[in-house]
């Protein structure tokens, strides 16, 4: 495999468009169970807290603060961009590099030290089973699924998740996977987005793929 790193184009936004950011979903993650129920009850339900309590068992009071709480730890989470098209042409290129060259570096350059790789196989198909946080793992993660599990018939197309710049992954004209991106805001990538659950893939024919390319053969292959 790889993608051949290219500018990326603007796509079709309802295409591959996921139902909920997977900022906010990774924010929503964190929070203590309590955490959610109080936050979801009042400010998605409106739900007074005097009845929250007494489904939470806890007093008005106590459940206000668990809403406060929730909402200024996902305000604390979710200060991440939206990568932009220079910002995926950048991990593109370093995608490449790193496949063609067999080291994670050049990925290494373009992540974050604090990036984190969320895989969604919807227990359906093969993904990270856990959240990977790093530069050095999730470098080594996207380095080990071009090499490995990618087919060197796939081949990337530039498309818009949630309205913004992303990729899908085709074989034979079908989706098998979408990635989407957060930036830091200097450009380097701090999230990267997966899903490969079939269920919430575009069905769509591709439009304008790019070429894939293999890795040079090792030194005395044929």
């Amino acid at each position: 495999m790889l993608i051949e790193a290219g500018m990326v184009e603007d796509g079709d936004p309802s295409e591959a468009a996921l139902d909920v950011s997977y900022a906010v979903m990774r924010a929503l993650e964190r929070l203590s169970p309590l955490e959610r129920a109080a936050l979801f009850l009042h400010d998605l339900f409106d739900v007074p807290f005097v009845d929250i309590g007494q489904t939470l068992g806890r007093t008005p009071a106590a459940c206000r603060q668990l809403a406060s709480r929730a909402r200024k730890a996902i305000h604390r989470d979710v200060r991440r961009f939206p990568a932009t098209e220079r910002d995926v042409a950048r991990f593109l290129s370093g995608w490449g590099e790193a496949v063609q060259t067999g080291s994670p570096a050049p990925l290494e350059r373009i992540l974050s030290e604090d990036v984190e790789l969320v895989s969604d196989g919807g227990g359906k198909v093969p993904a990270a089973r856990n959240i990977l946080d790093g530069r050095s793992p999730v470098a080594r993660f996207l380095l080990g699924i071009a090499r490995q599990q990618i087919s060197e018939t796939a081949v990337g197309e530039p498309t818009a998740i949630n309205g913004h710049p992303g990729l899908v992954l085709r074989e034979n004209g079908v989706a098998i996977s979408t990635m989407a991106f957060a930036s830091e805001g200097s450009g380097n990538i701090i999230g990267v987005y997966i899903v490969r659950n079939p269920d919430k893939l575009p069905v769509s024919p591709t439009k304008a793929a790019l070429r894939p390319s293999r890795p040079p053969p090792a030194a005395g292959g044929r």
